[in-house]
């Protein structure tokens, strides 16, 4: 297996302020059954031996595309982490996220993490946009695939994804998410649909969803 973390490989201390605006291309023409994973910011962020790892005002701003020519081989891409267990906030993804091959792999594309267990994620958005050539297995949520337990809090995406797929254990839920009417988000986690938001998150910085050229556009100032 093959996994890359933009920044880096495990989280366990705080990165903030930062960002990723690198474009990222993966191709592998060989024909290994070896599953892939990206990360733009880092591949786990956890918690160890007393150390937290927190991600803060970090953003990925670079395209992301990946050429696998296997079948049975699942490839993993997420704006902020792929596994997040400890704290996310005021994160959010632009990047557009591509699989080039037609070859029937399994893609698991997220905004801000694949799976969140135990840990916490606020303030986060999703206005990236998922393709995949393969017309199977196309698994893509705006914010987290899978949510088991930990604590959500004011979560949007505005590409028509569910802000999570599957959720296990319900997390604590202490704010209103946003996301389309149509996108399937979980039943046991509230959203409300896309509109003009403008919320004080506190130090100077608000959480922004507005209308753009009839497209909605979150971000975090």
């Amino acid at each position: 297996n093959v996994f890359v973390g933009g920044i880096v490989g495990i989280n366990y201390g705080t990165i903030s302020s930062s960002s990723n605006n690198a474009s990222f291309t993966y191709n592998m023409p060989q024909l290994l059954n070896v599953n892939f994973g990206y990360g733009a910011i880092a591949v786990i962020n956890t918690s160890e031996a007393g150390n937290s790892g927190v991600i803060s005002n970090t953003f990925n701003n670079g395209n992301v595309s990946v050429n696998v020519q296997r079948a049975n081989v699942n490839i993993y891409l997420s704006g902020i982490v792929i596994n997040n267990y400890s704290s996310l906030s005021m994160v959010g993804n632009n990047g557009n996220f591509t699989q080039l091959s037609t070859v029937t792999n399994a893609s698991y594309f997220t905004g801000i993490s694949l799976l969140s267990n135990g840990g916490s994620i606020s303030y986060a958005f999703n206005n990236g946009l998922f393709t995949s050539s393969s017309s199977t297995s196309q698994n893509f949520a705006g914010i987290s695939y899978t949510l088991e337990s930990g604590q959500i809090n004011y979560l949007a995406d505005t590409s028509g994804y569910a802000i999570a797929r599957i959720s296990q254990s319900s997390p604590q839920d202490n704010g209103v998410n946003y996301a389309s009417v149509s996108s399937g988000t979980v039943s046991n986690i509230s959203t409300s649909s896309l509109g003009q938001v403008d919320i004080d998150i506190g130090n100077g910085y608000h959480f922004i969803i507005s209308l753009v050229n009839e497209s909605y556009f979150a971000t975090i100032e």
